[in-house]
């Protein structure tokens, strides 16, 4: 019923699969849900707290400030009209967009492909790990390929992704190997974007 597919949908979404899934067999989906936010908000708290400092926190940057330089180049009015910004706007948008609910959705489909939850579980944990590599893998050969051609590459990839996923096997291994080529493109992509945006601005 649909309640039994939410646990599934949460432990997808999750960034720790695992916690997530051993929360939902132990408390239900209801106590993961809150568990998982809250958790992560108190991390993120803490790194605020600890790590974050503003102006006030810094009398010496305030009583010898940097010399005042004036800024040439696009105003941001002029950024926002240009057709290379829309177009690289919609086009981190529209990625974004399909790589997170593709990404909600990966635990459900290789359930429905007869790959055991927990094996899905475990797969889908290493989309942190290959997202991971695929900035790092960026960071060796981003300057060496055109930036157009190398986002629409990457952007691609994910295409790949889901044929292997239609593809009907029950094969952990050919899973994994879609999940983590999914996760290689969406690591790189942001670190590309940012690449290509330098190009033009």
């Amino acid at each position: 019923g649909r309640d039994d597919r939410r646990p599934r949908r949460l432990g997808g979404a999750a960034l720790a699969p695992q916690l997530s899934n051993h929360l939902i067999k132990l408390h239900g989906w209801r106590t993961a849900y809150q568990v998982m936010g809250l958790s992560w908000g108190a991390v993120v708290a803490v790194i605020c707290l600890l790590m974050l400092r503003g102006e006030r926190d810094r009398p010496l940057a305030a009583a010898n400030p940097l010399p005042r330089v004036e800024l040439t180049g696009y105003t941001v009015l002029d950024g926002i009209r240009s057709a290379h910004f829309i177009k690289i706007v919609a086009s981190i948008f529209i990625s974004n967009l399909f790589n997170y609910f593709f990404s909600f959705h990966l635990l459900p489909i290789m359930d429905w492909a007869g790959i055991a939850h927990d094996t899905g579980v475990d797969i889908l944990s290493s989309l942190g790990l290959s997202m991971i590599a695929g900035t790092m893998i960026y960071g060796l050969i981003g300057d060496r390929i055109t930036p157009r051609v190398l986002t629409a590459v990457l952007v691609s990839i994910p295409t790949l992704t889901c044929v292997l996923l239609l593809y009907p096997t029950g094969s952990a291994l050919e899973r994994l190997a879609a999940v983590s080529m999914f996760g290689l493109s969406a690591g790189a992509q942001m670190a590309s974007y940012m690449n290509l945006s330098t190009r033009y601005y």
